[in-house]
C-alpha cells in the first residue's frame, strides 16, 4: 500500500514538474514572438519616421528651388529711354523687364530697347540687324560691346543708339557710367559721327540732349 502511494506520488510530482517546464517554454516562446512583434514594430516606426524625414527634406529642397526659381525670373519694372518716330528726340516709357535665366538687369533693358514698341509713335532704339555681342558691369560701369557687322548709319541714328542705352542703363543706382564697345575694343565712333572712346554719363547725354 505504501508503495503504491509513493509511486503516486512520485507520478503527479513528475507531471506538475513536466506541466511547470512546459509553461516556462511556452513563456519563453511567447517572449520571443513578444519581442519579435516589438522589435518588427519598432523597425516599422523608424521606417515611417525616415520616409516622414525624406518627404519633409524632398518638400523643402522644391521649395528652396521654387524660391530660387521665382528670384530668378523675377519682374522689374523699369523706365526706357527710345526715339520718337522720326528720331527727333528720345521718350520715357515705363515697361516690366524679366530677366530670363542668368540674364541680368542691365541685358534684359538693352534687350527691350531692340523690341519694337507697342506704341506707334515710338521706334526700337536699337534696330534689328545690329547685333549687341554682350552687356558686361565693371564697378559703377555697364560695358556695352556692339558687334561691327551692320554698325552703320547716319548721325541722328547713332545719338538714339548712344542716349538711349546710357540714359536707360544709368537709371540704375549702381549704374554711373557706359563704356561702349565695338567688336570687344574701344572705338572713336560707334558710325563714324559720336566720340564713344571714353565712358559717357548720364548728365553729359542730358546736357548735349535738345530741350
Amino acid at each position: 500500500m505504501i508503495k503504491k502511494i509513493v509511486a503516486i506520488l512520485l507520478s503527479l510530482s513528475l507531471v506538475v514538474t513536466v506541466s511547470a517546464c512546459k509553461k516556462d517554454e511556452k513563456s519563453k516562446v511567447d517572449n520571443k514572438g513578444k519581442n519579435k512583434i516589438e522589435k518588427n514594430i519598432d523597425k516599422k516606426d523608424q521606417n515611417v519616421k525616415e520616409d516622414e524625414e525624406e518627404k519633409e527634406k524632398e518638400i523643402t529642397e522644391d521649395s528652396n528651388k521654387d524660391e530660387s526659381k521665382e528670384s530668378k525670373e523675377s519682374k522689374e519694372e523699369v523706365k526706357v529711354y527710345i526715339p520718337n518716330q522720326d528720331a527727333s528726340k528720345l521718350v520715357e516709357d515705363k515697361v516690366v523687364v524679366k530677366p530670363k535665366g542668368n540674364q541680368t538687369i542691365e541685358e534684359a533693358i538693352v534687350q527691350k530697347l531692340q523690341e519694337k514698341p507697342k506704341e506707334k509713335d515710338y521706334m526700337q532704339a536699337i534696330r534689328d540687324d545690329i547685333k549687341v555681342s554682350s552687356v558686361k558691369v565693371k564697378g559703377d560701369t555697364a560695358m556695352v560691346d556692339l558687334s561691327s557687322e551692320n554698325l552703320h548709319g547716319g548721325s541722328l541714328e547713332e545719338s538714339s543708339i548712344i542716349n538711349s542705352v546710357v540714359l536707360s542703363l544709368t537709371q540704375l543706382d549702381h549704374i554711373k557710367k557706359v563704356q561702349f564697345l565695338v567688336d570687344g575694343k574701344k572705338q572713336e565712333t560707334l558710325m563714324g559721327h559720336i566720340l564713344i572712346d571714353q565712358p559717357l554719363t548720364r548728365d553729359e547725354i542730358l546736357e548735349q540732349m535738345p530741350k
